[in-house]
């Protein structure tokens, strides 16, 4: 297991704690190499039996934090979701976290935790999400292993720009809250290599991306400027589908039913309306 800091060791706990209790939990935990061990959580869809000789697909899902925080339990109500209703085995994996192990480390523990998946379960094909950070760590991997992925979503990927020609609703209010997150992640870069796409996914082209692209966001999202600039960008290409949920804030949809008293009745049908939606594009690259 990676080693954490201590206020990310304890915010790691209570989080798992929380979760524990609140969401659904995986089907197995166990284990994968980069060479060090790092935990991937499977949720199995209904029709999954140990005994059974189908090949199902995978969907893997990579969790946001903020470059320096979550756990692969942290989207277990939408991951449990989507077994089911992809009926396939959907995979949540961990990755090193910053201020500790900055870029590239948790790029290169997806990319791992994509070998695995590949290696070890042999899926006909796989699909790639993440949400906030894990989003942007999705757009990332889909450009290197574009040939493995059937589809790739990106739920309010954060941050898509990292150079200084990102707009950023925080920049003009309190800098260090932009910041503190992306410095703790960028210390082993230079300014030149901001714009790289595999850093700034805002920079990647359509051809670097697999067939389908899903990308949602949320109307007031710190990034929002951002993610409509590639929306833009992205909306004439085939295979792109882009929606923006209003009156959502960044993260919404990680807010568990059990705590839906803070969503709000619309805002809680928005985050399934989302779940759906993904569910739905990704069957269709899946069940071709």
């Amino acid at each position: 297991m990676q080693q954490m800091l201590p206020m990310q060791a304890v915010f790691s706990s209570l989080l798992s704690l929380f979760l524990r209790f609140t969401t659904p939990q995986p089907s197995l935990v166990t284990t994968f190499h980069v060479p060090r061990r790092l935990r991937c959580c499977l949720y199995y869809p209904p029709s999954y039996t140990t005994t059974s000789k189908r090949p199902y697909p995978v969907y893997i899902n990579l969790h946001g934090g903020g470059f320096d925080a979550g756990t692969p339990e942290s989207d277990g109500e939408f991951c449990a979701f989507l077994a089911e209703r992809a009926d396939c085995i959907v995979c949540s994996p961990e990755y090193r976290l910053a201020p500790e192990y900055p870029y590239p480390a948790a790029l290169q523990d997806c990319l791992a935790a994509l070998d695995w998946v590949e290696q070890t379960l042999q899926p006909p094909r796989i699909a790639l999400e993440g949400f906030s950070v894990g989003g942007t760590f999705a757009l990332s991997v889909a450009q290197l292993q574009t040939s493995k992925l059937s589809s790739v979503v990106a739920v309010f990927p954060s941050p898509m720009d990292l150079s200084e020609n990102s707009v950023h609703d925080f920049t003009n209010k309190d800098p260090m809250k932009r910041n503190m997150y992306h410095e703790a992640y960028l210390l082993s870069t230079s300014r030149d290599s901001l714009t790289d796409p595999l850093l700034s996914p805002a920079y990647a082209v359509r051809s670097e991306l697999p067939p389908s692209v899903l990308f949602i966001a949320a109307r007031f999202d710190p990034n929002i400027q951002d993610l409509l600039k590639f929306m833009e960008k992205m909306k004439a290409e085939k295979g792109f589908i882009g929606k923006v949920y209003e009156d959502v804030f960044h993260g919404w949809v990680n807010v568990p039913d059990s705590l839906g008293f803070f969503l709000g009745a619309e805002r809680k049908e928005k985050k399934w309306d989302a779940f759906r939606l993904i569910a739905q594009e990704i069957k269709k690259g899946f069940y071709v």
